[in-house]
C-alpha cells in the first residue's frame, strides 16, 4: 500500500510492522481511526504516532480507567 501522504505512510508502516506482542485493536480500521483521532488533536506527532500513543493507553489500562471514570460521573448525575 503507498500513499502519498507521509505521515500516512509511516503509519501504514508502523502498522505493518508491530509486533504481535503489542495490544491490538480488533480491526485495522479502528487502529487508524484512533491514530487518526489522536493526530488531528494534536496529541500525537503524526498518525503512527498516534496509532502507538493508543496501543500504549490500552495496554497501560489507561483507557479503561478513563473509560471507568466517565461511566462514575454519567451514572451519578
Amino acid at each position: 500500500m503507498t500513499s502519498s501522504c507521509p505521515s500516512c505512510s509511516a503509519a501504514i508502516s508502523a502498522f505493518a510492522t508491530s509486533p504481535s506482542s503489542v495490544v491490538t485493536f480488533s480491526s485495522p480500521r479502528k487502529s487508524w481511526r484512533a491514530g487518526a483521532a489522536l493526530y488531528v488533536a494534536n496529541k500525537a506527532a503524526d498518525i503512527a504516532a498516534g496509532i502507538a500513543l493508543a496501543r500504549d493507553t490500552i495496554a497501560s489500562g489507561a483507557a479503561r480507567a478513563k473509560v471507568d471514570q466517565f461511566v462514575a460521573a454519567t451514572q451519578s448525575a
